[in-house]
């Protein structure tokens, strides 16, 4: 779902795959050890809050349309995590464009970076003006110049001003939710994306890891970023993550930040300049046209920036693996290292040897699982402090049974890669 308007999921999860009943009773057993009691807060349940959200449009949605443009249908194209719907419209919104538009309503704020910065507009559509001066294109979210404004605050990529953004009350009670209205980019259903792309470049992963890999190529180390979550190299990013284990007091997650970190000294990997960082590549989120040619990247709220490798090993992990908390093996190590070569290439020339320019993939791997892991602990511990009448606590909305298979899946990968 999101901008640019593909359909499915907006959330989606971690490990890859549908929520199982294995996956479920994992999850209960994981919280209920976590201290979390029946039922979860509120803000813990928002893919049950996406399925049962109010029919009507948020008014301050309705008000922000040009003057005589109408909403003629709604057809919700997100099931979990926020709400996501394609609006046809008596007219489009701006010239050359198609009477459609894709609304998207954060329900969920929780990313893979830091808890404590929410996902919104904001954020996204910072990292949309980021992936456009890498030369990725993107849905658009600009009004047309002489449409009014309503005061969300120069660059759509900034502070909103221009851009049909907003904040509005949601139901069932009425939190803050912020909104954002995309252009609708026509674009080929995933399967026939699949078929056209095998085509032009031999495989979607190849189609993806080019994509990928000219997005992180915008070297950022000297560029403002905010709002966005940031961490300048990956010993920062460990740093920040032992400092959030060490909070949760669980021993196997401090453990696994320490793993991660030996691993990924024994190898010794080259350091990369800190990139805009998707964390969810997919042919749902990289819309092509009936030739296999890209027309937009979408559904750029879990960005961050980071080391791109992270990016790269939570794709190489959601290619290859599939289910929850225990895993089917869809491929093998040669498949990954394919991906780790093909990402070089794409990244370096021709000739760049993977391992030298980026290091093994299997230290990056066991990181991305860990960044899953610590966050996810994270929040556990603070929605059991809320339960247990702790103030000020900062929660942020997630589906937390999510989350918790998540966890336990990545805590599969590690046991499985040594790390735990």
């Amino acid at each position: 779902g999101g901008g640019g308007g593909g359909g499915g999921s907006s959330g989606g999860s971690s490990s890859g795959g549908s929520s199982s009943g294995d996956g479920g009773e994992a999850a209960e057993r994981l919280l209920a050890e976590m201290g979390l009691k029946e039922p979860l807060p509120w803000q813990c349940l928002m893919n049950d809050v996406v399925l049962e959200a109010p029919g009507q449009l948020p008014p301050e949605v309705l008000a922000s349309l040009p003057p005589g443009v109408q909403v003629l249908d709604k057809k919700k194209v997100s099931d979990g995590w926020h709400e996501g719907y394609l609006l046809t419209l008596s007219e489009p919104l701006r010239p050359g464009q198609e009477p459609k538009a894709i609304l998207r309503i954060w329900r969920s704020q929780l990313s893979y970076w830091r808890p404590d910065t929410p996902t919104g507009w904001a954020v996204e559509l910072r990292a949309i003006t980021l992936a456009r001066q890498a030369g990725i294109p993107t849905a658009g979210c600009q009004r047309p110049p002489t449409a009014p404004t309503s005061g969300n605050g120069g660059d759509s990529g900034t502070d909103g001003e221009g851009s049909y953004v907003g904040v509005c009350a949601r139901a069932p009670r009425g939190e803050a939710c912020d909104w954002a209205i995309y252009d609708f980019v026509p674009h080929c259903g995933e399967e026939e994306a699949h078929r056209h792309v095998l085509a032009t470049a031999g495989s979607h992963t190849k189609f993806i890891v080019q994509h990928m890999a000219k997005l992180h190529a915008l070297d950022l180390t000297h560029v403002n970023t905010e709002p966005l979550a940031r961490f300048d190299s990956w010993r920062e990013h460990l740093d920040y993550l032992a400092a959030l284990a060490r909070e949760s007091e669980q021993e196997d997650v401090a453990r696994a930040v320490q793993g991660v970190r030996a691993a990924l000294e024994s190898a010794g990997v080259p350091d990369l300049p800190p990139a805009l960082c998707h964390f969810d590549w997919h042919l749902g989120n990289a819309l092509c046209d009936d030739e296999g040619r890209l027309q937009a990247v979408i559904d750029l709220e879990f960005a961050g920036v980071g080391d791109p490798r992270l990016d790269l090993a939570r794709h190489c992990r959601l290619e290859r693996w599939t289910g929850d908390v225990v895993c089917r093996d869809r491929g093998s190590d040669r498949d990954t290292a394919e991906i780790w070569r093909s990402y070089a290439a794409a990244r370096f020339g021709a000739d760049a040897d993977a391992v030298l320019r980026l290091g093994p993939p299997g230290p990056w791997l066991a990181f991305e699982c860990a960044v899953v892991l610590v966050v996810g602990t994270s929040v556990c511990v603070r929605a059991a402090q809320l339960q247990s009448g702790v103030q000020g606590v900062f929660l942020p909305r997630c589906d937390l049974g999510e989350w918790a298979e998540d966890m336990e899946t990545a805590r599969w990968h590690l046991r499985r890669m040594g790390i735990l």
